[in-house]
């Protein structure tokens, strides 16, 4: 329990545990707005280029 009262005593008194999970929301909220504006469209153009590159699969009739 210490790290915590270390970790409350460092971003200031009179924040309390509410604020903390505000604070953590707000990190949770930013982390996925990253993943979902800039890593996913990155991952997806590339995974676009890379189908486009490979030939067409033979469908044996």
């Amino acid at each position: 329990m210490n790290v915590l009262e270390n970790m409350l005593a460092y971003i200031g008194p009179g924040i309390g545990i509410g604020g903390l999970v505000l604070l953590l929301g707000f990190v949770a909220a930013g982390l996925f707005l990253v993943y979902a504006f800039a890593i996913l469209p990155l991952q997806m153009r590339r995974r676009r280029q890379r189908d486009e590159s490979k030939p067409p699969l033979d469908q044996g009739d």
